[in-house]
């Protein structure tokens, strides 16, 4: 049987969820499958996949009422692997008609609440074959869908996007920490800034060279300027650098820091730029927001505990000074341990795990 699969996902932006549906289809391809993507018309998810040079359908909504055209759409396409992304997509999948070999599966990746309506969630996800999560944290929480049904895939990311770029010691020669991201409340960065100060105060006291702060993203609901008028009013904008415009080489950027942060207050379920640090070899500090510490590995850094900030400085301090010692063979391995966690076949594999004897 012809191994086809068929993407679904209403979500209009270039998100976390979307990400993981890219994903999901170049690591299928990568183990022989045929994707086709259905999405709506939204030219953020529209653009990205035109990018990505991946097959895809767009309507202009997809919902119960686009019932008609879906089952055109499954007629004409014949997938064996049915996938819904969380949103009005997944009732189609609910009335899919049954046929042999047919797998559906929900993807799970956003936070949640305990409902009181456990019984209607319990019959919903009853009609899927499988239900995808990208971490254990969301696994666990997920009580209403039966154990032998739910399953843990990372991300997989390119390897060949992200790699160990940087091969002429820049993290020791001129040293800097490096967030990575958009500038939005959640990602942490105020609350970054002032434990930074306090750090650089601890290094000049332990004579340890001062890194430089890097803040790269563009902005979403905080402003550079508010950061900068932060690190200002901290005394320390000569240690921080801001860059607001696109990166054209992400692996050479991610690659020279000497350490990455991730430090984030909430959400981090799918946990992406911490594992394109870990891929271009890069060691990682990270909050304990979400399921970040589920991408650690031995070797590839550390995570604190928000809000206690003194052991988040000693954490800080002791990860800074060995991934200050780094030389190049270090970076090298930890980027291979990462390739084979988090890499477009590695994220394949373990898809093709959910479905068993029917990826043959």
């Amino acid at each position: 049987m012809e191994k086809k699969a068929l993407l679904i996902s209403s979500n209009r932006w270039n998100s976390a969820i979307t990400e993981y549906m890219i994903s999901t289809a170049h690591a299928l391809q990568s183990r022989g499958w045929h994707v086709h993507i259905l999405i709506t018309q939204s030219p953020a998810v529209v653009n990205r996949c035109t990018r990505e040079k991946l097959t895809f359908t767009s309507w202009g909504k997809i919902s119960l009422a686009s019932f008609r055209a879906y089952s055109q759409l499954i007629h004409a396409q014949d997938p064996c692997w049915i996938w819904a992304f969380g949103g009005p997509e997944s009732w189609l999948l609910w009335r899919t008609p049954t046929k042999p070999r047919r797998h559906l599966t929900r993807f799970f990746g956003y936070e949640f609440t305990p409902t009181s309506f456990s019984g209607l969630q319990r019959h919903f996800f009853s009609s899927f074959h499988s239900v995808v999560f990208p971490c254990d944290t969301l696994r666990t929480a997920c009580t209403w869908a039966p154990e032998e049904r739910k399953h843990t895939v990372p991300l997989g990311l390119s390897t060949e996007r992200f790699y160990p770029a940087c091969t002429d010691s820049t993290w020791q020669k001129t040293p800097s920490l490096l967030i990575f991201g958009r500038l939005d409340p959640v990602k942490g960065h105020a609350t970054f800034l002032v434990l930074f100060a306090q750090f650089l105060l601890r290094l000049r006291e332990a004579s340890l060279p001062l890194p430089i702060l890097d803040i790269v993203g563009k902005p979403a609901n905080t402003s550079r300027e508010e950061l900068e008028i932060l690190a200002e009013g901290l005394g320390i904008a000569k240690q921080v650098r801001f860059h607001t415009q696109q990166v054209e080489d992400v692996a050479l950027l991610l690659s020279r820091a000497t350490l990455g942060v991730v430090c984030s207050l909430g959400s981090e379920l799918i946990c992406r730029v911490a594992q394109e640090f870990l891929l271009c070899g890069t060691p990682v500090l990270l909050s304990d927001a979400g399921a970040l510490p589920e991408v650690l590995f031995p070797q590839a850094g550390g995570f604190y505990p928000l809000g206690k900030d003194q052991d988040i400085l000693s954490i800080l301090e002791a990860q800074y000074v060995v991934a200050l010692q780094e030389s190049a063979k270090p970076r090298q391995d930890r980027a291979g341990v990462a390739s084979q966690r988090f890499s477009f076949e590695s994220m394949g594999y373990q898809l093709e795990q959910v479905i068993g004897p029917k990826a043959e």
